[in-house]
């Protein structure tokens, strides 16, 4: 088991995607949308301690393949997703 493992669903998606990280214990974790070249798309700060699951706005990002990445402090992991 990936200590920083996530799900995220739908994929593909086309307004938003939801986040269910596993084992991120923190006060706060980032999401963040990549494009291909690892340039910043967008990004948001969640406060983790309630939730286990985060929704995340790709509405109005051109359609193609993107990476999603969710880290705290300790863990990091990398997904790919497809924006329709």
């Amino acid at each position: 088991e990936n200590p920083g493992s996530f799900r995220v669903y739908p994929n593909p998606a086309k307004n938003s995607v939801y986040i269910q990280p596993e084992n991120y214990h923190s006060d706060a974790i980032t999401i963040t949308l990549l494009n291909t070249s690892g340039k910043i798309i967008h990004q948001k700060k969640y406060d983790s301690s309630d939730n286990i699951e985060f929704p995340f706005n790709v509405n109005g990002v051109d359609p193609g393949i993107y990476f999603i990445r969710v880290h705290n402090n300790t863990l990091s992991n990398t997904k790919k997703i497809v924006i329709e």
